[in-house]
């Protein structure tokens, strides 16, 4: 997978990890360019986990289809 789509789903999936509608104004100071992704995730590192486990980046139809499976499998029963 493309490492800047990998970088996108990763940022959804962090501010999934929030209430709907209540990401932290942290997340909005990074879009805008005034933090980094590592201030962000540092300042929230239990969401920040979750959504690295969650964004996978690998490529369907390859030696990495075992990875996916095992990440679904994680994903799936919340760990």
């Amino acid at each position: 997978m493309d490492q800047f789509a990998h970088q996108t789903l990763e940022l959804r999936s962090f501010y999934h990890e929030f209430p709907k509608n209540k990401a932290p104004n942290e997340y909005y100071q990074y879009l805008k360019g005034r933090i980094t992704k590592d201030e962000l995730f540092n300042k929230y590192p239990n969401e920040a986990k979750m959504a690295k486990r969650r964004a996978i980046k690998a490529r369907l139809g390859s030696e990495d289809d075992k990875i996916i499976y095992e990440k679904i499998q994680t994903a799936s029963i919340g760990l």
